[in-house]
């Protein structure tokens, strides 16, 4: 799924400024496909997400991607 661009400029226009890694602050799997694989957690786990914010969503997310 795509998650659009927040238009920060932190990951992307600073690392090109500062002619480093290209990487994103709202994707941090962005440049890193092949390093950064999401693997299904060993055991499943009952998660509880407090707050509906950026974090909250993002963990959740996370969260379910592992599998719990």
């Amino acid at each position: 799924r795509i998650r659009h661009c927040m238009m920060c400029n932190k990951g992307c226009t600073d690392a090109i400024q500062n002619r480093q890694f290209l990487s994103c602050v709202l994707n941090a799997e962005n440049g890193y496909e092949y390093k950064r694989i999401m693997t299904p957690a060993a055991t499943k786990k009952k998660v509880v997400v407090v707050g509906g914010g950026p974090a909250g969503l993002q963990a959740a997310r996370v969260a379910k991607t592992k599998g719990h």
